[in-house]
């Protein structure tokens, strides 16, 4: 850098000196949009008049860019997200990123398939309300988010394994009303304590679900309204201890891996209920649906012989059985 350009005399040029302070804060609050109208600032004693022009910014779903496997910790400004709709793979396997792009219009994607997987630096809170998404199967897989404020979709039919291996801890609202499959939902988020305010009335298979989930603690409430299939649904949930709201649960299920859960629980699996929707467990012979197999951990056997619960159950075709593990 020359000197001429701080502004010092120049010995070979004694008549070029610095612009006096009038002239340096002349038009000193002149945006890049007013020099663009022509008005004058200074950078380092040199006038720029009129002569910037503003950067285009590159079109992400026009160009059709992907972003997958890069470094940057923010996606640089210059990027255009707001047409984006497929999103498939958009930001996966970028280990450093620490912030979501402002400019994604999430209510415009229909496909989040794996758009944030194993971005473990993205330790955020997720807010997301998608309008047309149908496909989040690994959205975010082995990422670093931290809990789940808010995530909804309307359309939603693909979710299995969509936060798989996270570092999600607590999840307060979940909103996927016509999903059938969620295999492998949350399996093997090992940070993960709580959760709450799941809705997924239509879930037909929910196998995995929850497997691995070692620290988790409490799930306010379950819909099994329409479930077929929750194989190894709470496997390997050692610290589990209550389920809030078991609701028309009329398939098989086990909790031998649970042997914390708490009277409250236990004593919802004594309650029946006769339609969809309602909290209880279904009295399978009573209303003629095939009979099904409860298993729980034996430390739960003795309160549940005490109580009753296991008659009850099995006079409606309930098997009660009892393990230490899956």
């Amino acid at each position: 850098m020359s000197l001429g350009r701080l502004g010092l005399i120049q010995a070979w040029q004694p008549s070029k000196q610095c612009p006096t302070l009038a002239e340096m804060t002349a038009d000193a609050t002149a945006t890049a949009a007013d020099i663009v109208e022509g008005k004058t600032a200074y950078a380092r004693g040199e006038k720029l008049t009129g002569t910037l022009v503003p950067v285009t910014k590159i079109d992400v779903a026009a160009e059709g860019i992907k972003f997958a496997y890069s470094t940057f910790e923010e996606v640089p400004e210059v990027f255009d997200f707001s047409n984006v709709t497929d999103a498939k793979d958009l930001l996966s396997y970028n280990t450093n990123l620490k912030s979501i792009p402002e400019d994604i219009d999430f209510s415009k994607i229909t496909n989040a398939q794996g758009i944030f997987a194993s971005c473990g630096s993205l330790k955020i809170d997720i807010d997301l309300n998608f309008l047309s998404c149908l496909n989040f199967s690994y959205a975010f897989q082995n990422s670093g988010i931290l809990s789940v404020i808010s995530i909804s979709s309307p359309v939603a039919n693909m979710v299995q394994s969509i936060f798989l291996g996270s570092a999600i801890k607590s999840v307060l609202s979940i909103d996927f009303p016509v999903v059938n499959t969620a295999n492998n939902f949350f399996q093997n988020c090992k940070s993960l304590v709580t959760v709450q305010g799941l809705n997924m009335p239509a879930l037909t298979s929910a196998n995995g679900f929850l497997a691995g989930c070692n620290s988790l603690q409490s799930i306010d409430r379950f819909d099994f309204s329409n479930m077929t299939s929750a194989i190894n649904m709470f496997q390997d949930c050692s610290a589990l201890s209550s389920i809030g709201d078991v609701i028309f649960l009329h398939t098989a299920l086990s909790l031998a891996d649970s042997p914390n859960i708490d009277e409250d629980t236990l004593n919802r699996f004594g309650a029946f209920a006769n339609a969809a929707g309602e909290s209880g467990v279904a009295p399978l012979k009573s209303l003629g649906l095939p009979a099904a197999a409860l298993t729980f951990n034996t430390a739960a056997q003795t309160y549940l012989e005490t109580e009753g619960i296991i008659a009850k159950l099995t006079d409606e075709n309930w098997t009660v059985n009892f393990a230490d593990s899956m």
